[in-house]
Order: structure tokens, then C-alpha cells, then sequence
């Protein structure tokens, strides 16, 4: 059994997390505008969803002891 400390598991989210970017910004370079157009069309309302659920969340888990 290998067992996973947290530094790995930390260096292997944020490998994931920079892939993530890279591959979306070379996406978009390739593409260029056309491309950007229609992940901003895509990420606009994303921001707005998560702008509304963020208050709804921090009143739901201030009722916790601990927010996780």
C-alpha cells in the first residue's frame, strides 16, 4: 500500500491546477479571438453563479462550527 503524504497530494493538485491554465491559455492562443469570445461567453455567467451562491453558502455554513 503507498501512501500519499500531503505534500504530495498538494504538488499533484497543483500540477493538475497549472495543466488546467496551460491548456486553456494555449487553447486560446491558438484559437485567438474567436476562441476568447466564446469562453467568455462561457465564464460570464459561471462568475455570476458563483457570486450568488457564495453568500447563500457562507450564511448556511456561519451555522457550523467549522467551514470546511
Amino acid at each position: 500500500m503507498i501512501v500519499v503524504g500531503y505534500h504530495l497530494r498538494h504538488t499533484i493538485t497543483a500540477l493538475i491546477a497549472f495543466l488546467l491554465f496551460w491548456i486553456i491559455s494555449f487553447a486560446i492562443g491558438i484559437g485567438g479571438a474567436e476562441t476568447l469570445n466564446k469562453f467568455t461567453a462561457i465564464l460570464n455567467p459561471m462568475i455570476c453563479i458563483v457570486f450568488g451562491s457564495l453568500p447563500i453558502w457562507g450564511i448556511h455554513a456561519g451555522d457550523d462550527s467549522v467551514i470546511l
